[in-house]
């Protein structure tokens, strides 16, 4: 089972973000079923990794998105 599931209410209305926090979503639940699983370190370490690096990426484009369309509250969200 899911440790978080994604719920209408979390929606931005901007596909694109709502799909990368989608995908955050389901990183986080790979990491929780690789951890109850008692995978080895490799693969635990793997699944933080990409989560660490999604995680980087979604920032990034979060902020190039709101200088692009010069979001007021920049500065409060990041």
């Amino acid at each position: 089972m899911a440790l978080y599931e994604w719920k209408k209410e979390f929606e931005t209305g901007f596909e694109e973000i709502d799909a990368q926090h989608r995908r955050i979503f389901e990183i986080i639940n790979e990491l929780q079923e690789v951890l109850e699983a008692q995978h080895g370190s490799e693969i635990i370490w793997k699944t933080l990794d990409d989560l660490i690096q999604y995680a980087d990426y979604h920032f990034e484009y979060e902020e190039t998105y709101f200088s692009q369309f010069q979001y007021p509250k920049t500065e409060e969200h990041i």
